[in-house]
């Protein structure tokens, strides 16, 4: 039986598409900041901000497996991008979360930009999560 009759060309370019924006965004938003942190740093011992640095590579690592792996539409791609995306909502709503309820209690600048923003946080990896637990993306990432 061939791919193509599991999953129409419409998905498998839709994926493909998914995997080069999740690349993108995540590789790139991890490798970055690490090459600034290692260019800015270079000084200094490189056992400083190790932590950072290692975060990073892993976020970078991350995205381009995802990106990887949603092109060639292979099986381990789905738990990766459920890994990633539920990683990244966590550190990232929950500190926000922790701000919001614990934190400052000022007046807001543009609320706005502050909602779009939060929504971005909380719904881009929430989106992931669900594109790779729909049963049409289980059935095109058979590789």
């Amino acid at each position: 039986m061939s791919d193509q009759q599991h999953s129409g060309p419409t998905l498998i370019i839709g994926l493909r598409l998914i995997g080069v924006v999740h690349g993108v965004f995540v590789g790139l938003g991890g490798l970055i900041p690490l090459l600034y942190i290692l260019l800015g740093s270079a000084d200094q011992d490189w056992r400083a901000g190790l932590t950072s640095k290692i975060a990073l590579t892993l976020v970078a690592t991350a995205g381009f497996l995802t990106m990887y792996a949603f092109f060639a539409r292979k099986r381990w791609g789905r738990y990766l991008g459920i890994l990633c995306s539920g990683l990244l909502f966590l550190s990232l709503s929950v500190p926000l979360a922790a701000w919001w309820l614990f934190g400052s209690r000022g007046p807001v600048g543009s609320p706005l930009v502050g909602a779009l923003y939060v929504g971005a946080l909380v719904l881009l990896p929430i989106g992931m999560i669900t594109i790779c637990l729909s049963p049409a993306v289980r059935g095109a990432m058979n590789r």
